[in-house]
């Protein structure tokens, strides 16, 4: 039986992810206020725009539907495994959804009362879109470097769990601990699927048991990747991990060695 909350898992970074993005969407709407005050209505920017009820008002409930607007896109992950350019990618895609969103149900009302008719719009829109991507997108890629220097510095890394005794995980293990910029994986040892067979890995990591241990070693190791190290004629073990695993996706990634490559694929979830 799979454990029903390994997959419940908090991300990690998700928090801190999400306080970026609030802070962004703050600090964007403030800046479209003094825009749409300087630039579409006209007039001088005064300090009193920032007391009055509306702004108030909507300097809560607009970074909200940022967060809302986010959170259908399932933007939130653990931050560790985010690729920058796919943020790129979906940070446009949410500005554009939001940007919408907001013109239609906060903006439209207000700018009837302006002059210079359609250009008006295009111009709020317009200003609403570009100065909340760049506010985004620069605090997303602020919080990604940050985590992307951690990895390769060595201080953040993945807990992983060799499973197999294949030649080539010895190959694996040299590779990842023989850089000096680390990839990071934390090996924290491995698991036999026969146990009257030869142990690459011996002497190297420790053995934490055998494949029927696989549920107790992830628990207690608090195991985020796995690395199928099997030979192609043990089919019966790799389908039986499989059914195991599953209920432990996306919180726990399943890599594998070349030569299985041909066994995943179809089956396992690629990282975001």
């Amino acid at each position: 039986m799979t454990n029903p909350l390994a997959s419940w898992r908090l991300p990690k970074g998700v928090w801190i992810y999400a306080l970026a993005d609030y802070g962004a969407a703050v600090l964007s709407w403030g800046l479209f206020v003094v825009f749409r005050r300087m630039v579409i209505e006209g007039r001088p920017m005064e300090w009193s725009v920032f007391l009055a009820d509306s702004f108030k008002y909507s300097i809560v409930v607009v970074p909200i539907v940022w967060l809302l607007v986010y959170v259908v896109l399932d933007s939130y992950h653990h931050i560790y495994r985010l690729s920058r350019l796919r943020e790129l990618a979906r940070t446009l895609m949410a500005t554009l959804i939001g940007g919408l969103l907001l013109f239609f149900t906060v903006l439209l009302d207000d700018l009837v009362n302006y002059l210079g008719g359609y250009q008006a719009y295009y111009r709020a829109l317009g200003g609403l879109m570009s100065i909340h991507f760049v506010c985004a997108l620069t605090a997303r890629w602020l919080v990604l470097t940050v985590a992307h220097r951690r990895i390769r510095s060595g201080r953040f890394a993945f807990n992983t769990l060799v499973i197999g005794q294949h030649p080539k995980s010895l190959e694996i293990h040299q590779d990842l601990t023989g850089r000096s910029e680390r990839l990071g994986y934390r090996l924290v040892g491995y698991l036999l699927t026969d146990p009257d067979g030869p142990a690459p890995l011996q002497g190297h990591l420790p053995c934490l048991g055998t494949a029927k241990d696989t549920r107790r070693i992830l628990a207690e190791h608090q195991i985020e990747d796995i690395v199928l190290a099997l030979d192609q004629s043990e089919k019966k073990v790799f389908n039986r991990l499989i059914s195991i695993l599953d209920g432990y996706q996306p919180t726990v990634l399943l890599r594998a060695i070349p030569s299985m490559h041909s066994l995943l694929l179809g089956k396992v979830n690629n990282p975001r």
